[in-house]
């Protein structure tokens, strides 16, 4: 990989066969604008302070004739419709990019770090500045990646639909992938080429036990906006793979990398598919596929780990089924539904809610309780039902009697989100 300067337009990289983190490909204002868009204003204020303390991540701007930035901030107009504008166009080719180094770097430097720093900005403004000042003549792959991952899974991992394959051996038993975070984007990105040009790059999920891989790929045009992004998502010590629906015109490829990344001749291994239906609770899917304790138990251990020997003083102890009098049955099934209920265990919700989430403040102290499942009204009901949950001082809003999604509790008052 080498930068070659061309006279009054921009830097320019030729290349080896694989794209490289550094490598900045051409894109339009309004490609950096939406990979800036996914992120929100806290996310995207931290990456910009993580790339100004990197070097392979510093500004890279293009000044015009007089030593001015290319753009006017002030100037630029506030419609969002006007985004649309400069599709296609590569506006950096009028200017010269400042290289990184020497008294005029410095200055730009020390303007995007008070800008970006110590400036207090909205969130377009500060996306204004990133994307069209101080990165406007181009994102490299490597932010353009971290983009995506926080925007796309970090953050709003329910707009996507989520499916997963379990990796096994070539007797068909569960194998847990050697896979390491430093290795696994080398190992993919090998593995896809040359089948397609792709830029791999991982990253651990700041809360959840996963390694989260994003596979860009690229057509002969390089061009960013063709191609969708596909993600795989590595839980700890689990043999199984999440990743996106197969609907993606790479995606059968990038599985089979998976496989190429981590088989050897003496121990081939395949991905085999699940037949569980695509969903968009991730969170929950995470929790289920994750933490494997049989990874960490081997040979004679093995029995602690599937539980034949002893029951954790940890778990939940089995009831029986509950016989629940009718008195109380009543009373619980009048705060789920106007309906009458014959079968007080049978109860399913008449609109099944897969992912509620209530932030609750009470005295100045916050928590956050998130239910997922494939029914979480149905699923509190019989909690009450069993006497899991005292249904006299169970709210509201948590029967769905508010037709509550998600929502504030604020000192006991509820407020749905919009």
């Amino acid at each position: 990989m080498r930068w070659r300067r061309e006279h009054n337009t921009r830097y320019t990289m030729k290349f080896n066969g694989t794209l490289r983190d550094q490598m900045v490909l051409k894109q339009t204002t309004n490609l950096r604008r939406n990979a800036l868009n996914k992120c929100s204003h806290n996310t995207l204020y931290n990456l910009t302070q993580l790339w100004l303390g990197s070097k392979d991540c510093l500004p890279l701007v293009a000044i015009n004739s007089q030593d001015d930035y290319l753009f006017d901030l002030d100037a630029l107009s506030d419609d969002e419709d006007d985004a649309e504008a400069d599709e296609g166009i590569d506006e950096v080719e009028e200017g010269v990019i400042v290289a990184r180094g020497g008294p005029k770097y410095e200055k730009i430097m020390d303007d995007a770090r008070k800008e970006l720093t110590e400036g207090v900005q909205s969130r377009k403004a500060y996306m204004q500045l990133v994307g069209q000042k101080y990165w406007n003549a181009g994102l490299n792959l490597l932010q353009l990646a971290q983009l995506d991952i926080w925007g796309d899974v970090f953050e709003r991992p329910e707009m996507l639909v989520w499916s997963y394959s379990t990796v096994k051996d070539s007797v068909g038993k569960e194998k847990v992938p050697d896979l390491s975070i430093g290795t696994i984007a080398t190992r993919m990105s090998e593995a896809i080429y040359p089948a397609f040009r792709c830029h791999v790059h991982a990253m651990r999920h700041p809360e959840l036990p996963v390694i989260v891989v994003r596979v860009k790929p690229y057509d002969a045009a390089n061009d960013d906006a063709r191609l969708k992004p596909l993600y795989l998502v590595f839980p700890y010590h689990s043999p199984h793979v999440i990743h996106l629906s197969m609907d993606h015109v790479y995606a059968q490829t990038v599985l089979h990398a998976v496989t190429q990344s981590v088989t050897t001749v003496a121990d081939p291994i395949s991905l085999v598919r699940s037949s569980a239906l695509p969903t968009r609770s991730f969170n929950t899917l995470v929790t289920t596929l994750s933490d494997n304790r049989k990874a960490a138990s081997m040979g004679s251990w093995s029995v602690f780990a599937t539980g034949e020997v002893d029951q954790s003083p940890l778990a939940m102890v089995k009831k029986p089924p509950a016989k629940v009098a009718n008195s109380k049955a009543n009373r619980i099934a009048a705060k789920f539904t106007s309906k009458k209920i014959t079968e007080p265990l049978q109860y399913r919700s008449e609109n099944p809610q897969s992912m509620v989430e209530f932030r609750i403040t009470r005295n100045s102290r916050k928590v956050t309780l998130r239910m997922e499942g494939t029914d979480v009204y149905a699923g509190v009901y019989r909690m009450a039902m069993r006497g899991d949950i005292n249904d006299r001082k169970m709210p509201a809003w948590m029967t769905g009697e508010e037709s509550s999604t998600s929502g504030a509790v604020n000192d006991g008052a509820y407020k749905a989100d919009k």
